[in-house]
């Protein structure tokens, strides 16, 4: 199946509530695959698969500090 396809069926899942779906829509948005790279459209995702109780997005610091709350990014010091 090809990016393209692939996404598309994503969206439709997304659409009807699949917070796996959701998610999975979120990372085609972040990372351009399937389709052009949209951070918000990836937050818009990733933020509805949060709402419904995905927790893999809140385990992944990357993900969640900067798209989920873009204006309250952590400053880490290393």
């Amino acid at each position: 199946m090809r990016g393209c396809d692939l996404q598309s069926y994503f969206k439709v899942a997304a659409r009807l509530g699949d917070i796996d779906a959701q998610q999975e829509l979120g990372f085609c948005y972040a990372n351009g695959k399937g389709c052009k790279k949209d951070l918000k459209e990836a937050a818009k995702w990733y933020r509805a698969a949060v709402s419904l109780g995905h927790l893999f997005v809140l385990n992944c610091p990357l993900i969640a500090f900067p798209l989920l709350r873009p204006h309250k990014v952590p400053q880490l010091s290393v």
